[in-house]
């Protein structure tokens, strides 16, 4: 199972126990955690990247649906690249290729680190 298809049946199961009353706020907080992990791993260069990054949320017949990416062209293939280049030098002394701090597969990383927090997040937004 993929991380995407985990984060979206851990957070399916997580309100079939509480209800739907919250979900919006709900789906938006987990979408914002996402966001702000995997932005802390995006590789910067001219900043295009990292400023295409955005989050949607949108109600459908089935209930609340959330999506997070980045909308630049390129996205994809900086996510799935190998990273074999992070800290070697650039050409014309442009820093170094990954800098500051960019990880090959940050969004999926970012999901990854958001799992351990759903139980907190859905505790704040459904507890009353």
């Amino acid at each position: 199972m993929s991380t995407f298809d985990d984060i979206n049946q851990r957070f399916q199961e997580a309100l079939r126990g509480i209800g739907v009353r919250d979900t919006e706020r709900a789906v938006t907080k987990i979408l914002f955690s996402v966001s702000t992990q995997s932005a802390a791993l995006t590789p910067r260069d001219t900043s295009f990247l990292i400023n295409s990054q955005f989050r949607r949320v949108e109600q459908t017949p089935g209930g609340w649906k959330g999506e997070t990416g980045y909308g630049a062209r390129y996205a994809a293939a900086v996510h799935e690249a190998s990273g074999k280049l992070v800290g070697q030098p650039r050409p014309k002394n442009r820093g170094t290729y990954w800098a500051p701090g960019g990880e090959p597969k940050f969004l999926e990383k970012g999901i990854e680190a958001t799992i351990p927090l759903l139980p907190q997040i859905l505790r704040e937004e459904y507890s009353e």
